[in-house]
């Protein structure tokens, strides 16, 4: 019988990986926070503008040093959870513009590239109005006693 060969996972994979297990230090997860994004920046300066677009799987691999299909379902899920995390709040502080546009992702740089993304807010928001008004009516029916 043959043994299986087990392949190593450096120490960086090996922390990523640990993360949404408990086993490591809040210190470090700050870190691999910072890491991955000084990572982002330094991947998304060559993908300024719709026309340099690249997908979500070379953002996770490039990013994580982990192919997507190397995981689980959950813990692809966690992590590109945690990318888009840390994209958004890279674009609240104003320190990177990620925007995706269908199956691509890109920095902000043209007027045409912002209004589809001022698009995107606009129908956001509506949907939200959308729900405040079902909210609303909700309450004035008193279809809350329908589950009584």
């Amino acid at each position: 019988m043959k043994k299986k060969k087990i392949r190593k996972r450096s120490k960086r994979k090996l922390k990523l990986l640990l993360i949404d297990y408990e086993s490591i230090s809040r210190e470090d997860i700050i870190a691999t926070i910072k890491e991955i994004r000084e990572r982002l920046i330094k991947h998304f300066r060559f993908h300024i503008g719709l026309e340099n677009a690249t997908s979500p799987a070379e953002i996770f691999e490039v990013i994580l040093g982990i192919k997507p299909d190397e995981l689980d379902i959950y813990k692809r899920d966690y992590w590109w959870r945690v990318l888009k995390n840390v994209m958004r709040k890279m674009r609240n502080e104003e320190e990177l513009f990620i925007i995706h546009r269908g199956h691509k992702f890109f920095v902000l740089q043209t007027q045409e590239e912002s209004e589809y993304y001022k698009g995107l807010l606009r129908r956001d928001i509506q949907g939200m109005v959308n729900s405040m008004n079902k909210a609303d009516k909700w309450v004035q029916k008193k279809s809350w006693k329908k589950i009584l």
